[in-house]
């Protein structure tokens, strides 16, 4: 249908075929663009979509022609079959669509042959054995209406003819025997593809088959080296290519030799010259190539002025966590993403959406603690009849039991009440919900400038005095070093060298030098910290006045239940030293973000989900 799109002159509606029955140039609407609209609205929807509803919003966008046109496209190719109840009446709908496509196909069928063979098939053979049988009225379930179809199509079988033969073409070894190359080229020369090993044949052996008169091995061996030979005589050139000296598993695959058409040749060859032909020796000689072995190297982009510009606009709007540990991730992802804009290919998803089943949880949980919002919760208060309702109802109004595979859904329905209870196994015996899914606004000096952050922040826990951050996490868990936070030396590195960029030292360093070790330094900090989200949270919460601040944590909802500590457990003096080192992991971050040279990739296990990775294979 893309290709039933006139792009020549046009000619009365009568015209549709022509005199020797080929079809010609009709008067219509390009239907192209409207199908190409219709495609973009489906491939970034649900899904299922309603065609009745999504037809209309993509007729607006077009001129009235083609969205009639379209209409027309749609009614004969979907509802039309729909009110099919005998053969007869598929066998009208599959000739409606043919006349459709011969009168706005215009003169595309004479340039694809194939599609205007198909299109004759359908006419001439598949819809009169519909519509002349004895069954042709008998009124059948659309099911078996189907099927008869189906089988139908499958007996078919297009030619294909060429026509001019120019150009790539695929020719099997019998279609050579009549024609003349130049230049033949044959590789894999080796027994086991020429003539073939024989298949075995238990019905039929080969004994049997010369008793019979039917063909053997052998005469199928003869017609095979008939055709090459024939293929040979009729070529100015001709180069055979197999590999010897190469060691194989004899379990898995054994030597190969080359093929005894081969071998005939070769003795051939040594029977006019009277000598035996030696390796490397005219016509029996070895292909040789050089192949050098080069290093992978992880692309990158230099900063570059219109890259800076595109920063700095950036950083002059709020910034997320998310889009900070994009940047840690992989540097050359984060300027795809935020700088240059680049969308990834919008496609329905027909399997799990866990982003969806996340927000699922998310809103549970919301739900669940909203009645205990600034009171506190005990444990025993949350049982699973709690659980069920606030699922139950969150699922309800996310819409995921329209969207998932049923079988998705099952395990959806079953594991999120069993993973959620033993989440609630896992808390404190009292907590106190300070707030819940409560967005946070703060601006920051770093690096020597003020930046604006911002964020959703899950839950806020009031925990012996302290102000408690915890983040649900449906998906895997990007924790720190266990040491991290207790590495005085690298935070101390860290900060030097911040207060040195930033002008705060006397220090004499050159700047080439400074970037080195910016790089060096935040190359490990990537490799220890996954994930600058609880950091900034705390920092946020800090620069709000919200309290005295304890611990974050992310809660592993996918798996065990439990909270992962961001500090790994620390008290007193150490979580207010290692609230200190959150804000030079997050200055150390923007240094390198606004100064580093160059935005490199850094490949690793994240590189399969990254919807950019094509681009680093360019």
């Amino acid at each position: 249908l893309l290709r039933a799109a006139p792009r020549t002159p046009q000619a009365g509606p009568d015209a549709a075929v022509g005199g020797d029955g080929a079809p010609v140039a009709v008067a219509g609407p390009p239907l192209r663009e409207a199908l190409r609209r219709l495609e973009h609205h489906i491939r970034t929807g649900a899904r299922f979509v309603d065609l009745s509803a999504m037809v209309p919003a993509c007729a607006a966008e077009i001129p009235a022609d083609q969205a009639a046109l379209l209409h027309e496209t749609l009614t004969l190719c979907t509802t039309g079959f729909g009110t099919a109840t005998t053969l007869e009446d598929t066998a009208r709908g599959l000739l409606r669509i043919c006349d459709f496509l011969l009168l706005h196909g215009g003169d595309i069928w004479r340039r694809f042959p194939l599609d205007a063979e198909a299109l004759y098939r359908l006419s001439r053979h598949v819809a009169p054995r519909l519509r002349d049988n004895c069954l042709a009225q008998t009124p059948l379930q659309p099911a078996v209406l189907h099927a008869v179809l189906r089988g139908m199509l499958e007996q078919e079988r297009v030619p294909f003819e060429a026509e001019p033969l120019t150009g790539l073409q695929v020719l099997g070894m019998l279609e050579t025997r009549l024609l003349h190359f130049d230049r033949v080229l044959i590789v894999d020369a080796t027994d086991d593809k020429l003539p073939g090993a024989p298949a075995p044949d238990p019905l039929l052996p080969d004994a049997l088959r010369r008793v019979l008169g039917l063909p053997d091995a052998r005469g199928r061996e003869k017609a095979a080296a008939y055709t090459l030979y024939r293929l040979c005589a009729g070529a100015r050139e001709v180069r055979f290519f197999w590999q010897e000296g190469i060691t194989r598993s004899e379990l898995f695959d054994g030597k190969k030799s080359r093929s005894r058409f081969v071998e005939q040749l070769l003795w051939e060859e040594e029977q006019s010259r009277g000598a035996l032909l030696e390796p490397g020796q005219g016509p029996l000689t070895a292909a040789r190539c050089t192949l050098r072995a080069f290093a992978a190297h992880p692309q990158s982009l230099p900063r570059q002025g219109g890259l800076d510009t595109a920063l700095r606009r950036l950083l002059r709007r709020p910034l997320s966590a998310t889009l900070l540990d994009v940047y840690l991730e992989c540097p050359l992802r984060f300027v795809r993403q935020y700088l240059c804009a680049l969308e990834p290919p919008q496609e329905v998803n027909e399997g799990d959406d866990p982003a969806a089943v996340g927000i699922c949880v998310h809103e549970t949980l919301r739900a669940l603690y909203a009645p205990y919002l600034q009171r506190s919760v005990r444990r025993s208060a949350l049982g699973p009849a709690a659980v069920q309702a606030a699922f139950v109802q969150a699922l309800a109004s996310s819409g995921l039991e329209a969207q998932l595979p049923p079988d998705s859904l099952l395990i959806l329905k079953e594991a999120v009440p069993m993973r959620l209870q033993r989440f609630l196994d896992n808390q404190p015996e009292t907590t106190l919900i300070d707030a819940l899914e409560t967005p946070l606004d703060a601006t920051l000096r770093l690096a020597g400038a003020d930046y604006a952050f911002k964020g959703v922040c899950d839950r806020l826990d009031r925990r012996d005095g302290l102000l408690h951050v915890l983040d649900y996490k449906t998906g895997r868990i990007k924790l720190p070093d266990g040491d991290l936070w207790t590495d005085v030396r690298f935070f101390r590195q860290a900060g030097q060298l911040c207060d040195r960029l930033n002008g705060q030292t006397g220090e004499a360093a050159s700047p080439a030098e400074a970037l080195e070790d910016l790089d060096a330094l935040f190359c490990r900090l990537c490799e220890r910290l996954r994930s600058l989200q609880l950091p900034v949270y705390l920092l946020m919460a800090q620069a709000a006045g919200l309290g005295p601040l304890g611990d974050a944590a992310l809660v592993d909802l996918g798996d065990t239940g439990r909270e992962a500590p961001l500090f790994g457990g620390l008290v007193g003096e150490d979580v207010q030293a290692a609230l200190g080192y959150c804000r030079t992991a997050l200055e150390l971050t923007l240094l390198h973000l606004t100064r580093a040279p160059h935005f490199a990739a850094r490949p690793d296990k994240h590189c399969r989900y990254c919807p950019y990775a094509g681009l680093c294979t360019v």
